[in-house]
């Protein structure tokens, strides 16, 4: 019995689930910020050499509505509430991409990215996602605001432009994506 294989954006949406769910696993133990290390995300900040960082302590925290933390100490490092939605447009998408604590999921069915990343830092550099597109090749996504706007430049391991500059604004909820004609 043969069995048909699901369409061209069904198959991205499945490896988009699965990698997410992958990411999510290995990433999810230990305390503070990044997890245990394990995993695509581990390997990504290795492979970089980054450090994870606090995603509401970056530029893009206004964008993202980071509330103060409630943590013990004297410091308390501001907290994402809830995952945050964003898309290049609020229906009829094309870009969608969703930031829940660390973690960066962005996904653009027409032109077949997803990837999800880690938020962190190398030396000095400017904090942005470390992670892997769906290919399994490492990439990183530099995030900045932009007018209100979120704006992701996706960058491969050999620094070549994947896609970007994106200029995403929140939305409520994820939607269907729009056509890709």
């Amino acid at each position: 019995m043969m069995h048909a294989l699901p369409s061209p954006p069904r198959r991205r949406a499945l490896a988009a689930a699965l990698l997410l769910v992958l990411s999510l696993a290995a990433g999810g133990c230990g305390p503070g910020v990044g997890g245990s290390g394990t995993g695509n995300d581990g390997a990504a900040l290795a492979a970089y050499g980054a450090i994870a960082a606090p995603v509401c302590s970056g530029e893009i925290a206004a964008v993202l509505d980071c509330r103060p933390g409630t943590g013990p100490g004297v410091v308390s490092i501001p907290t994402l509430p809830l995952p945050v939605v964003l898309a290049d447009r609020t229906d009829g998408r094309r870009v969608q991409a969703q930031i829940d604590e660390q973690r960066l999921l962005l996904e653009a069915p027409c032109s077949g990215l997803v990837f999800v990343g880690l938020w962190a830092q190398t030396g000095r550099e400017s904090p942005r996602f470390y992670g892997v597109l769906s290919s399994g090749e490492f990439a990183s996504a530099q995030a900045q605001t932009e007018g209100g706007l979120l704006q992701i430049t996706v960058r491969d391991s050999a620094d070549r432009l994947v896609a970007g500059p994106l200029l995403l604004q929140r939305v409520s909820g994820t939607a269907a994506f729009g056509s890709c004609s």
